[in-house]
């Protein structure tokens, strides 16, 4: 008998990286349009939009990706795209602050079909020395939600390798711009 996933249930993801570059620099670049679109880009998104807020508390980006490589059970279901939207809101910094925290949620429509990762993504100085810290721990920490009662329990494992990869690749992408 396979698993359902339902929004009532969350697959757990953790991932955490650490980047070559302090709390601020790496902040600063992931409210960078040009980067986002170059990590819509390393994910293989056929069509892109990014938006940052005036304000930098907020980035919108939203990809349009081809299903072609998705397993044969799944074409029928998803059909030739899947339309992503991810959006990141940050805390404003405290005083004092050394890390920042922001709110993930990447929302996935596929068909009548809607998966959905929410978690928080944080900032910290990789060592103990807030100041001194020339690296930065970057933690997301959330839950995938499948719907779709037939096939959520085929369907989550496939997302969470998906949203790991994901993640991976933002940030792989991350240190080669940090390291510019």
């Amino acid at each position: 008998m396979t698993a359902v996933v339902s929004a009532c249930r969350a697959v757990p993801i953790l991932a955490e990286h650490v980047l070559p570059a302090p709390v601020g620099e790496v902040h600063d670049l992931f409210l960078d349009s040009d980067f986002l679109c170059a990590y819509a880009h390393a994910t293989l998104a056929g069509r892109s939009l990014v938006t940052v807020s005036p304000d930098r508390l907020r980035t919108s980006l939203r990809r349009v990706q081809p299903t072609d490589s998705a397993p044969p059970f799944l074409a029928p279901v998803i059909g030739p795209e899947v339309d992503i939207v991810e959006v990141v809101r940050w805390d404003a910094p405290g005083p004092g602050q050394w890390g920042r925290r922001a709110l993930l949620r990447v929302e996935a429509l596929v068909a009548p079909r809607e998966a959905r990762f929410t978690g928080v993504m944080t900032l910290e100085p990789a060592s103990g020395d807030a100041q001194a810290a020339a690296a930065c721990r970057w933690t997301v920490d959330g839950g995938l939600w499948v719907k779709a009662s037939l096939i959520g329990g085929k369907v989550a494992p496939l997302l969470t390798d998906a949203v790991q990869t994901a993640l991976a690749t933002q940030a792989r992408l991350a240190g080669e711009w940090l390291r510019r």
